[in-house]
């Protein structure tokens, strides 16, 4: 967290997990989330209108805390958009099993759901190491939430404003990228 250049963090389940990780188990994540949601309702009530939540589903903090942060923002009519990744084959069957549980759960809180297939990435770019291939999974996450939030923000041919966002994103459900 302090490496992050967001100038606005915040550090959930602080004293759940003593400042550590969720140790791989989506109920600890959930349970910090949970700790934290007063603060997270507070980091959110400045008017926000659209969030971003992202995260590598599989393990204990994404999967867990994700779908408790989307719930939050949907209560406050906030436009919530997931976009997740899920883990490469690699990683084993009781990660990917948790990482579609976490999906499950998420899609109950979010209007719209983007899952980028880790394995996919490997395939279309190919020989990349293992940290080369997180990597190149983050910058696919990143570039989507950035292509999104682009679409209102920066002029185009098309203009396209927050309103035309939300009517395609609103109840939109889940998406596959890479299918």
């Amino acid at each position: 967290l302090q490496n992050s250049p967001i100038p606005i963090k915040l550090q959930i389940g602080a004293a759940l997990t003593s400042g550590l990780g969720a140790g791989a188990n989506p109920e600890v994540g959930r349970n910090a989330a949970l700790e934290s949601k007063e603060s997270i309702r507070e980091l959110l009530d400045d008017d926000t209108k659209m969030l971003f939540v992202t995260a590598g589903m599989g393990g204990g903090t994404g999967t867990g805390a994700a779908p408790v942060i989307a719930s939050i923002a949907r209560k406050q009519g906030i436009l919530t958009v997931g976009i997740v990744t899920l883990p490469f084959s690699f990683e084993g069957k009781k990660k990917h099993l948790q990482a579609q549980e976490g999906i499950n759960e998420l899609r109950k809180h979010c209007d719209t759901v983007l899952i980028i297939l880790n394995d996919k990435i490997q395939t279309i770019l190919g020989g990349l190491s293992i940290s080369e291939a997180f990597l190149e999974a983050d910058n696919v996450l990143t570039t989507a939430a950035k292509s999104i939030a682009e679409i209102i923000t920066v002029p185009g041919y098309v203009n396209v404003d927050f309103e035309d966002v939300k009517t395609v994103m609103k109840n939109a459900g889940a998406a596959v990228m890479g299918s």
